[in-house]
């Protein structure tokens, strides 16, 4: 019968145990975020996933009472969201996300370059302070949802004027080309 020495065995516990830490504390990348606010859970991302580059989106806010649908229209107007990217910031504004909304709030915005964009949720929220940071899903460039690529989607056009310009200038070159060197031979 093979048995393993017991120092084969601690030299490869050792690196195993310290892997299985790293995976158990690795923060999670999630599109979706929460959190509590008093009375309130707070979720948070986008309302289109994947967010694309040029395509119409907005920041999701869906605040529950304990994992129910508020009864009423709830106050959200001392709540601030602000969007952060490359440097620069801009304050959105929140709004309900459809007419009988009582708990979904969207800030409307159009990202415009493909990256991780830093959300901020600010301000007071039914007398509870609200100081919220998240980074919702990373925002795709356009090319991982176009079919057929842009590229292969433009049919090959056929010449133009310029294209038959060109042509004739090169074969005028040529004539006068082969001309001039055949004088040069008989002189």
């Amino acid at each position: 019968m093979f048995t393993l020495p017991y120092r084969f065995l601690l030299k490869l516990s050792l690196p195993l145990l310290v892997l299985a830490i790293l995976f158990a504390t690795a923060p999670r990348a999630n599109a979706h975020g929460d959190t509590a606010i008093g009375e309130y859970d707070l979720e948070f991302g986008w309302v289109n996933e994947p967010p694309i580059v040029g395509q119409s989106n907005a920041v999701v806010i869906n605040l529950t009472h304990h994992g129910a649908a508020p009864e009423s229209e709830l106050d959200v107007s001392a709540l601030k969201v602000a969007v952060a990217y490359g440097g620069q910031t801009s304050t959105l504004t929140l709004q309900p996300a459809h007419e009988n909304s009582t708990g979904e709030f969207v800030a409307p915005l159009i990202p415009t370059l493909p990256g991780v964009y830093t959300i901020q949720l600010s301000g007071t929220f039914e007398n509870s302070p609200v100081e919220v940071e998240f980074e919702p899903e990373e925002v795709q460039p356009a090319a991982v949802i176009q079919f057929p690529p842009v590229a292969a989607s433009q049919p090959a056009a056929g010449l133009n004027w310029m294209d038959y310009a060109g042509l004739a200038l090169g074969l005028v070159g040529a004539i006068l080309g082969g001309l001039a060197l055949g004088l040069q031979r008989k002189a």
